[in-house]
This record gives structure tokens, sequence and C-alpha cells, in this order.
């Protein structure tokens, strides 16, 4: 383990010392029919420059304001990364859960919903308050550092559905069993950004002698019940970081 927990965020960290992680907002969500028409409309806008009908010069400032907006890499609005290089170039984990939602055939308890990288679908916890329930991922030894975990809490498709299901409020974070630290998520209609103080990882994974992957375990705590008490839902949660290029 001392290959690994040199290069933490917390150090020293044992089982009765807490420490609390914060997120800043990086940016409130917005699936409304205006905000549909705005796509439909910047996905014409590129289309004719594409096909040589208009170019960025003659664009009206509406226009411009709408191609600014929306990042030419997304394919869909519904899109967490567009399709420009980023930290997922190096990226390959994978996910699972502690409850029995993990086969394909099911709807929003399966896990892979809240790593399949859209804002349209959310993993949903298996019970009502869905304390105690966990989800982990599993990184293999040479994977690329993680700087940032980003959170979409809640199910972000629609304001109207984001206030009738739950969301986390507290979720307790492990490294390979042991307790790391506690990300106090906001009751945010917005994407959610914990910045770690160090890289969470391997820093030298070339000269690395041991090959054991490790482990990020989320366990649910507490919770912001919703409007129709449906089960806590995470539309995403996925991370950012370094040793990418």
């Amino acid at each position: 383990m001392k290959y690994l927990i040199m290069t933490l965020l917390f150090l020293g960290c044992n089982s009765n010392t807490e420490l609390l992680l914060e997120p800043k907002i990086i940016f409130d969500f917005n699936f409304s029919k205006v905000a549909m028409n705005n796509w439909d409309r910047r996905t014409e806008i590129f289309n004719e420059i594409q096909n040589n009908k208009k170019s960025y010069d003659n664009l009206s400032v509406e226009d411009l304001n709408l191609i600014e907006t929306y990042d030419e890499t997304y394919e869909s609005i519904w899109d967490v990364e567009g399709g420009g290089c980023s930290w997922y170039c190096g990226a390959n984990y994978s996910v699972k859960s502690s409850n029995i939602g993990n086969k394909a055939s099911d709807t929003t308890n399966n896990i892979n919903l809240i790593s399949d990288f859209s804002y349209k679908t959310a993993w949903t916890a298996k019970t009502k308050d869905g304390i105690g329930e966990t989800f982990e991922y599993t990184f293999p030894y040479n994977h690329p550092r993680i700087t940032n975990i980003l959170v979409a809490n809640g199910y972000v498709q629609s304001k109207v559905k984001w206030k009738k299901y739950s969301r986390v409020k507290k979720l307790k974070m492990y490294l390979n069993k042991e307790y790391f630290g506690t990300l106090l998520l906001r009751d945010s209609y917005a994407l959610q950004d914990f910045e770690l103080i160090k890289p969470l990882g391997i820093y030298d994974r070339n000269n690395n002698q041991n090959n054991e992957p490790w482990v990020l375990k989320f366990e649910i705590m507490e919770i912001y019940p919703g409007q129709n008490n449906l089960n806590p839902a995470i539309t995403e949660l996925f991370f950012d970081g370094i040793d990418v290029h």
C-alpha cells in the first residue's frame, strides 16, 4: 500500500479522522425546451458552415453566441464529454454496485448508468433512502491519476424529474477499503467538482513493482428527500486528471 498512499490527497488518515470535501459549481444544467431548440439551431449552423452555406465571418451575434455555448465537439445536448481529447483518452476503469441492479436488463438500477457519459440517464439506488448502498470504480495499477471528482447529483434529465427523485447529500469515499474522505454534495441542479489537493493514483507507474488494481468505493450516507420520495439518483460520477499526453 505504501506505493499508493504516498500520492494521496490526505496523508495519515485513519478511521477516526473525517475529511470533509466540498465542491465548486461548474455550471447549472439546462435541458428546457428553449435549450433543446437552441441546440437544434446550433446543429443547423454547423451544418451550414460545413456545406459552405455560411462562414464564421458572416454569422449573426445570436448565432455566434449559440456555437460558443454549445461546443462543436459534442454530438448531443446530453453528452457529458465532447469528442475532443481529454483525460478519458487514457482512462480505462470498471464500475459496479452493491445492489442487485447490475444487469443490462435492469433499468435505472443498472450501475453502468452512472458512468455512461449521458445526462439523459441516471442510476438510482435500490432502496427508498439508499443509505448504505455502495458503488465502486476499479482502476488498473498504471491508470492515469485523478485530480477531480465530478458529480451530476440527482436525476438531471429535467428539472421536474430532478425534484421528484431524492438526491445524495453525503458520499463516504474509500480507497482500497480504507476511509479516504466524505463528499458533501450540494442540493443543486448543477455539475459539482471536487478538486483534490494532490493527485490520486500511482506517481511512478512505469517502475512500480506492484501490479494490483486500486479501488475507489462510494457509500451513500445521507440524502436530500425528493418531492415524490423516489429513490435517490446520481446521473453521473466521473473524473478528470493528469498523465494523459
